[in-house]
């Protein structure tokens, strides 16, 4: 069994570049969920080490010499990784002291994270894996194979390899992002990119989509290739046995880069090596070399020259099944790169069944965060083919403080509710409001405290919802015609401390002490959360989802202005209260001072006829189900002045019929937004005068300061839609109770999307 082994001309240079600059460990990382037993684990690293004596590699001389001392699993904190891995990526180890290999366990709430570090001198990625499977495969009971062989990376390429007589390193102008700040050595640092599903060719798309991102002519990259398939098995072991494969490229065309690749292999050019070049790193010490590389990296570096414009390396597919045992579970398995002089960036590519992770590695100071996270969310886009539309909200529409406008009206005696038995005025629904204000306090509510309503669809809704306003709480609406079960569930899941389902008793039993704070009402923060309104739940359990007053008080602002909403407004409500078309119906009317007009009955076909037909209504929001069934029936001409649409897809046809019947004065508008954007986000508003492309209705434009980013999948012409700015809930009210985040993604102008 293998005892020493003489360094390599490549072992070398790692020595010496990491003497100057930066730790050269790699550096494999494993998250998952439940545990591993620290004792069992140390056994098991113990009793690999006895078949695999290059992880109890020290340095001495020119040699790596089997110290006899097993790597340790050494349980660490979160703090000793820091951000984007830069703690554990700048930790170097003394490898004339220590040994090359260590293993770090991190144990966390909900995760495990794994990390195996061994030093490049000693070991590639690929032996590194075959190292970490012996380690799982003894974990569960399970034969070892065994690799005897001292075979060396020179030692293979003198028997095999091609020789070059000129140097193999080159340097050039390449620069794959052209915003960078400099070209100092220091603080390497890391970021991941998960890309989903499988992706074909996925390196050679990589390297056309980094070069069709730069601005250069030519770009050139190292490939690093695992020689091992090119030699039989007797002469391999876990060394370090890749090579760096040079390729120059000028075209976009990954096709074109694969060919090249595959010929560049098929005819051994992954195994070229230049005997001039090894001469000088086996040859000379180390301390020599040193200062040498130190001279020709600062003075390439003042020249802003780069050896290539990127590493790229494969670890190929990770079977996850390898790193799992009786009480571990892992979730992801990926390695961090390590950072070169004179190299901008450098990638691993790691596969899964699912999925494909891909970590970039850079010097932190040479480009700033956003600049990465721009550049890697187009590259992301290049390598799927996928293309980007960027539609950037205005900032025109100023937003109302809506709670401050609607509580100034309480003292205001013009119409504010109405149905076909009683009219109310501002004040009256303001009065009431302060009785049952005063009912909830009573009941310990007060700012921030839940409150569920399920009344009927009339003034004692609206009332509730002014009364919970009043005091700073969120409320939740609750559809009066839902399973009591359902109706439980949200109101535990949302801790409500009261029910509000009838107002009879609390109306009649108290009365209006003094009308004195009538207009008062506890303020709200932009992030205070006003109302939850939980989902269908067709997926599952229904999740509550969070809307602030920041976002809600955007939304009623653009409508406002866009949709012309005034105090000549009767706005119709006669849809779920459990839906957020109802929140537009009640917000903007009451900013406004317009009215609202409750249709309490059972919606049916025959009671919409009636609603349409015989109403005061002049504006309303519903489904394009409900503007197809509206357009059948007999109503005045101008009547309406405003149809908002939203919920499902709107047809041209529809639209064109309905602004026939209604009247060239009503606007129509095709409203889209998911709960989770605040009621609505983008619009459009018909134009019967247009010609539209298709029969679906455009959804249109984002709504002041809010941003929307299509990425379109140019192979399949579809897309995802990702949604920014001033809408965003702020999460979810989840099944236990904690707040999580509602957003998820990133986009170039937003810290966070939908």
């Amino acid at each position: 069994m293998m005892q020493k082994r003489r360094l390599s001309p490549n072992e070398k240079m790692y020595l010496t570049f990491e003497k100057n600059y930066n730790s050269f460990m790699i550096n494999r990382v494993v998250e998952g969920t439940g545990y591993i037993d620290l004792e069992a684990f140390q056994k098991a690293v113990d009793e690999v080490a006895k078949k695999f004596p290059e992880s109890r590699f020290k340095l001495e001389g020119n040699y790596w010499i089997d110290s006899k001392i097993n790597p340790k699993v050494i349980k660490i904190n979160r703090a000793d990784i820091g951000k984007d891995f830069k703690e554990l990526m700048q930790r170097k180890i003394d490898l004339t002291k220590e040994i090359a290999c260590q293993i770090y366990y991190l144990e966390e709430y909900n995760k495990t994270t794994i990390i195996f570090r061994t030093h490049h001198g000693v070991m590639d990625g690929k032996g590194q894996g075959i190292w970490i499977s012996a380690i799982f495969k003894e974990l569960n009971n399970l034969t070892i194979q065994e690799f005897l062989s001292q075979k060396r990376d020179v030692d293979l390429l003198n028997e095999g390899g091609t020789k070059k007589d000129s140097d193999i390193v080159t340097l050039g102008n390449y620069a794959p992002i052209k915003d960078r700040n400099s070209y100092e050595i220091i603080s390497p640092i890391s970021k991941k990119m998960v890309i989903d599903g499988k992706v074909v060719a996925l390196t050679s798309k990589i390297i056309g989509a980094i070069h069709q991102l730069s601005e250069d002519k030519t770009s050139r990259f190292i490939v690093t290739r695992d020689i091992r398939e090119k030699f039989t098995s007797e002469q391999l072991n876990t060394g370090n046995l890749s090579l760096p494969m040079y390729l120059q490229v000028s075209d976009n065309d990954w096709n074109k880069i694969n060919l090249e690749l595959m010929k560049m292999i098929l005819t051994n050019k992954d195994i070229i090596y230049s005997p001039k070049e090894y001469f000088v790193f086996d040859k000379f010490p180390i301390y020599i070399l040193k200062l040498g590389l130190k001279y020709t990296v600062s003075k390439y570096n003042r020249q802003k020259k780069s050896a290539v414009s990127a590493v790229i390396s494969n670890l190929g597919k990770i079977n996850l099944e390898d790193y799992k045992t009786a009480s571990f579970s892992p979730n992801e398995v990926y390695a961090l790169p390590v950072i070169t002089p004179l190299v901008p960036l450098s990638f691993i590519i790691t596969e899964q069944e699912d999925k494909i992770i891909l970590t970039i590695g850079y010097y932190e100071r040479n480009y700033c965060d956003n600049v990465i996270d721009k550049y890697l969310e187009a590259l992301k886009n290049k390598i799927l083919n996928r293309g980007r539309i960027e539609l950037v909200g205005n900032s025109y529409v100023k937003k109302i403080d809506i709670f401050e406008k609607i509580f100034e009206k309480s003292n205001a005696n013009s119409r504010l509710s109405l149905t076909d038995k009683e009219v109310f005025t501002y004040k009256d629904i303001f009065k009431r409001v302060e009785i049952v204000a005063e009912y909830l306090k009573n009941c310990g509510v007060g700012k921030g405290d839940t409150v569920s309503i399920s009344t009927k669809r009339d003034a004692s809704y609206l009332i509730s919802v002014l009364a919970c306003i009043k005091i700073g709480a969120t409320f939740i609406p609750i559809d009066p015609d839902y399973p009591k079960e359902r109706i439980e569930y949200i109101k535990e899941n949302s801790k409500s401390k009261v029910l509000l389902e009838s107002l009879d008793d609390i109306l009649s039993n108290n009365k209006v002490e003094s009308l004195e704070d009538i207009g008062k009402f506890e303020k709200y923060n932009s992030d205070d959360v006003v109302y939850i309104i939980y989902t269908s739940g067709s997926t599952g359990k229904p999740k509550g989802v969070e809307i602030t007053y920041g976002t809600l008080c955007n939304y009623i602002s653009n409508c406002i202005e866009k949709y012309e909403i005034d105090e000549k407004t009767i706005f119709g409500f006669f849809t779920s209260i459990s839906f957020d078309l109802s929140i537009t119906a009640i917000f903007t009317t009451l900013v406004v001072g317009g009215q609202i007009e409750f249709f309490s009955e059972k919606i049916t076909p025959l009671t919409l006829k009636n609603i349409f037909e015989n109403s005061k209504m002049n504006s309303v929001k519903m489904t394009p189900t409900h503007l197809e069934i509206m357009s059948k029936y007999n109503i005045e001409k101008d009547k309406f002045k405003l149809v908002i649409v939203g919920g499902e897809q709107l047809k041209v046809s529809t639209a064109t019929k309905t602004q026939e019947i209604l009247g060239e004065n009503c606007k129509i508008v095709n409203e889209y937004g998911p709960t989770e954007a605040t009621v609505g986000c983008i619009y459009h508003i018909f134009d019967k005068n247009k010609r539209y492309v298709s029969e679906g209705l455009p959804i249109g434009k984002p709504l002041d300061h809010i941003d929307v980013y299509l990425d379109i999948d140019l192979d399949e012409n579809i897309g995802e839609l990702f949604i920014g700015g001033d809408c965003l809930a702020r999460g979810y009210f989840n099944l236990t109770g904690k707040k999580s985040p509602s957003s998820i993604g990133g986009a170039m102008n937003c810290p966070i999307v939908f």
